[in-house]
């Protein structure tokens, strides 16, 4: 259960038992500081609206085998599951995303943007979707 992000820096690896997803769960009071966009922040933005980091320079990031479960967050609250602006040396693989299906939901999986390569990693995105 968590009840703000978790910030994924520079040189960082989660991963999950892939025989057994671990769940990463939002609390119904699930709260997102200023700055912060999802569950797994990997770029929050300063305040003035601009991302900490250049795209550029978000290297070495993984996140793999995981449930991402949005489901106690009323699905009126916006929430987002991984940001996700990295660049090089980067990669999602194996995750479940679980949120809400309620007509209208502000729940979205990933929210993926910048990044120096992001027409590849939309090309992977769109290959493990198949």
């Amino acid at each position: 259960m968590i009840s703000k992000p978790i910030t994924d820096y520079y040189y960082t690896q989660l991963i999950g038992n892939p025989n057994c997803l671990p769940s990463l769960r939002a609390t119904s009071g699930f709260t997102l500081p200023p700055g912060s966009l999802a569950m797994i922040e990997d770029d929050p933005y300063e305040t003035t609206g601009l991302a900490a980091w250049a795209a550029v320079n978000i290297f070495n990031r993984q996140i793999r085998n995981f449930v991402i479960d949005m489901t106690g967050v009323p699905a009126t609250t916006s929430v987002t599951g991984i940001h996700w602006a990295t660049a090089q040396a980067t990669s999602l693989q194996n995750i479940v995303f679980q949120m809400s299906s309620a007509s209208g939901t502000q729940h979205q999986g990933i929210f993926m943007e910048s990044g120096k390569l992001m027409y590849s990693h939309m090309l992977s995105l769109a290959s493990y979707m198949h």
